[in-house]
Parts: structure tokens; C-alpha cells; sequence
């Protein structure tokens, strides 16, 4: 009896690799979308922002104090220490105190010239 023949195994080609020009099929992620899906999302660049501008240096400051007629000045002064300037105050003070020597001081402003 002879034994039966067997057929011999048919190969089957391999996959071929994915051509660039073709897409995926669908659902199957490519590297740039596996790199994607996973990097952090970030908020698009904005306009640097100009910085507000800086109060003037109290030199400037002064020279402008100059300009001013006397009853401005002292109401400039206080206007600083309402703001909390206390050392420009006391400086545009003393040079107000120079300019205008016989000018009287308002009493709350007294104390500041001493």
C-alpha cells in the first residue's frame, strides 16, 4: 500500500511593508500620531507683553516738581506719601523747602521737613 502523497505547503507571501504614499487603515496609529497623541498640549506662543511703564526716577521727578506752582507741589508731595512714597516725598520736600524758603508748610507736612 502506498502511503498518500502529500501536497507540499504553499507559501504565503509576507505583508509588504506600508508604502509612505499609502494611509494607514483606520484606527492604526503612526509613529507621528503615537508621538502626538501623547505630547502635552500646549497653549499657542503669545505676543510678548510690554511692561507697564516705570514710575520716573525721582531725579526726573523732582526736575517736574520744580515746574510746579507751590500749592501744586505741596499737593504733589502729599499725593507721594499717599502712595506711600515716603523717601520722595521728604526729597521733593527739602527741595521745595530750597525753591520757595519762605513758603509756609502745611502742618501735616511739618514733621516730613524735619
Amino acid at each position: 500500500v502506498a502511503a498518500p502523497e502529500r501536497a507540499a505547503p504553499v507559501a504565503t507571501p509576507a505583508p509588504a511593508p506600508p508604502d509612505a504614499a499609502t494611509p494607514p487603515a483606520s484606527g492604526t496609529p503612526t509613529v507621528h500620531d503615537a508621538r502626538t497623541m501623547s505630547a502635552p498640549i500646549r497653549p499657542a506662543p503669545q505676543p510678548a507683553r510690554t511692561p507697564p511703564p516705570a514710575a520716573p526716577t525721582s531725579s526726573i521727578e523732582l526736575r517736574r516738581d520744580l515746574q510746579l506752582a507751590p500749592d501744586e507741589w505741596l499737593a504733589h508731595v502729599r499725593e507721594l506719601l499717599h502712595e506711600g512714597r515716603r523717601q520722595q516725598a521728604i526729597e521733593s520736600l527739602r527741595l521745595f523747602r530750597r525753591a520757595h524758603p519762605r513758603a509756609p508748610l502745611p502742618p501735616e507736612l511739618e514733621p516730613l521737613a524735619n
